[in-house]
């Protein structure tokens, strides 16, 4: 098998084997949502539907070499991470030129690969088809 692939992708996206081959057509897809939420005043919950659900958070540290390890909290809801809108405001790349006002408030970011799912473990059973009947087959 040769081919290429991107960082953080454990296949090969576009290639070939020696009896198939593969490629993408359709790369720039819709696939990552923004919520505006609405955070407790505690900044430990969050409102869906009227109702309020604790914030998960993840306590991180980063050994830095040489220096103070840094910690700090990724909060996240249901939907995803919260994003402050300084981050969002350089990722037109994910939103193009829909991006909410930047007034400070919660957003959570929503992407489909963070989701568990078989798109990419289906994958794997392409790279073993020889014939293309037997690709659309698996």
């Amino acid at each position: 098998m040769v081919g290429s692939s991107s960082p953080g992708i454990p296949l090969v996206v576009i290639g070939r084997t020696r009896h198939i081959s593969w490629g993408i057509t359709a790369a720039v897809t819709d696939v990552s949502d923004l919520f505006r939420e609405k955070i407790s005043d505690d900044g430990l919950h969050y409102e869906v539907d009227g109702e309020q659900r604790d914030l998960i958070i993840d306590s991180q540290i980063i050994k830095v070499k040489d220096g103070e390890p840094v910690e700090f909290d990724l909060k996240h809801t249901h939907r995803g991470p919260l994003v402050p809108t300084s981050i969002i405001r350089n990722a037109q790349v994910l939103f193009g030129s829909k991006l909410p006002v930047y007034d400070g408030g919660n957003y959570t970011l929503s992407w489909a690969g963070r989701y568990p799912g078989e798109s990419l473990f289906s994958a794997l059973d392409h790279f073993h088809a020889k014939t293309l009947p037997e690709l659309a087959a698996r």
